[in-house]
């Protein structure tokens, strides 16, 4: 009598384990697929920010182009009518 209330009382307890490492499993598996899910997001805004790097190292360096001196002093000669000023516009103190 004593080992059939052993067997019976085992038989929960088995069964009671058995769907706890299921759902760990269960667990596991969607752990793992979130995973995956964060590191191909985080491969993708890895790949934006490179480009975008690039891109703003070429408008570094198209800036550098664009106000270079002797082009800015070119562009006040030809598009604004601008010179040197005369001596008649130098306010002396």
């Amino acid at each position: 009598m004593k080992r059939d209330m052993l067997l019976k009382s085992r038989k929960p307890i088995g069964l009671g384990l058995f769907l706890i490492m299921m759902l760990l499993a269960a667990g596991n598996v969607s752990l793992s697929y979130y995973r995956n899910g964060l590191a191909q997001y985080k491969s993708q805004i890895e790949l934006a920010h490179r480009s975008l790097a690039t891109e703003i190292d070429q408008f570094h360096v198209e800036l550098a182009s664009l106000s270079r001196p002797e082009r800015l002093r070119k562009l006040a000669r030809t598009k604004l009518g601008m010179g040197p000023p005369s001596p008649l516009q130098v306010l002396q103190p």
